[in-house]
C-alpha cells in the first residue's frame, strides 16, 4: 500500500527466490502459495529451521527498505497419513495464531489450536439455528449512581445459550461474528429485543430507565444503520431517550479510509 504494486511484487520474488534456493539445498521444496504467503517443507532434521531468520541471514534488500513484519507457522509431521492440504493448514492455523503480533513472529501447531478452530467453526455454522430458535438472549445489566446508589440506566449484554454447549459468554463469539460480518445481524437482534422489553415495561405501566446497546465498526459503516434504528423506535413506540447508543471500542481500532 506504501509503496506501490511494483514494489511489492519485487518484494515478493526477492522472498520466494530465496526460499527456493534454500530449501533445494536442505532437499525441500518450497514457495509461493498465494498473496503474501509462502510454505516451505523440508526433512526433519532441521528443527531450528525459521523461514524469518533464513531471509534475516541472508540479509535481503526489503529489510533496509521496508519495516516488513513476518508471521510464521511451523507443523512438524507426525503423521504421515495426512494429506498435504492438511500439513499445511496446520501450518497456517499456527501462523495465524501470531498473525499482527510484534512480540513473537513464530508459533508451532498443537491441538489446542485445532481445537479452536473447530469450534469457531461450529460457532459459525450454528448462527442460522441460532438466530431462527431465538437462543440468543439479552441480558440487563444496571448502571447505578455510585453516590447515591439510585438505578440510572441499564447495558443490554448478548448471551447465546446453546443447546449443546450451554451458555456461551460474548467473548467467544463476538469476535468471530465481527470477523464473518453478523455482528450487524446479532446487533439488530439486541436492539430489537432491547426495544421490545421497552416496550413492554410501559404496557405495565413502569417507569424504565435508559437503556444501552452496543454499536460496533461494522454498524456504524453499514448502509440504513440510522434507518434501522429509527424504524425500531417508530415500530415499538418508544420515547427516544430510553434507547442509549453505546459505541465499541474496537469501532475506533482501525481507519475508516
Amino acid at each position: 500500500d506504501q509503496f506501490g504494486t511494483l514494489e511489492g511484487d519485487q518484494i515478493l520474488r526477492e522472498i520466494g527466490k530465496t526460499l527456493s534456493d534454500v530449501v533445494a539445498n536442505l532437499n525441500g521444496i518450497g514457495g509461493r502459495i498465494s498473496g503474501d504467503d509462502f510454505a516451505v517443507l523440508i526433512p526433519n532434521t532441521n528443527d531450528d529451521f525459521s523461514i524469518v531468520s533464513i531471509l534475516k541471514e541472508k540479509k535481503l534488500s526489503i529489510f533496509d527498505k521496508h519495516a516488513v513484519v513476518f508471521s510464521e507457522g511451523c507443523y512438524l509431521v507426525s503423521d504421515l497419513k495426512l494429506s498435504a492440504n492438511s500439513i499445511y493448514d496446520r501450518a497456517y492455523i499456527a501462523k495465524q495464531s501470531v498473525k499482527g503480533r510484534y512480540d513473537i513472529h513464530i508459533a508451532y501447531f498443537d491441538d489446542s489450536m485445532l481445537e479452536k478452530l473447530v469450534n469457531n467453526q461450529q460457532i459459525i455454522a450454528g448462527i442460522g439455528r441460532a438466530v431462527s430458535e431465538r437462543q440468543f438472549e439479552v441480558w440487563f445489566q444496571p448502571q447505578r449512581n455510585h453516590v447515591t446508589g439510585a438505578l440510572v440506566g441499564a447495558e443490554a449484554l448478548v448471551r447465546w445459550r446453546h443447546p449443546s454447549k450451554g451458555l456461551i459468554p460474548p467473548v467467544e463469539f463476538v469476535p468471530i461474528f465481527e470477523q464473518n460480518g453478523f455482528i450487524f445481524e446479532l446487533d439488530k437482534y439486541v436492539w430489537e429485543e432491547t426495544c421490545a422489553q421497552l416496550r413492554r415495561w410501559l404496557d405495565n405501566g413502569r417507569n424504565p430507565v435508559p437503556v444501552s446497546v452496543n454499536i460496533s465498526r461494522q454498524d456504524l459503516l453499514r448502509v440504513g444503520f440510522i434507518e434501522t434504528l429509527k424504524d425500531l423506535i417508530k415500530k415499538y413506540d418508544l420515547p427516544i431517550e430510553l434507547l442509549r447508543l453505546e459505541i465499541t471500542e474496537s469501532a475506533f481500532a482501525k481507519s475508516t479510509k
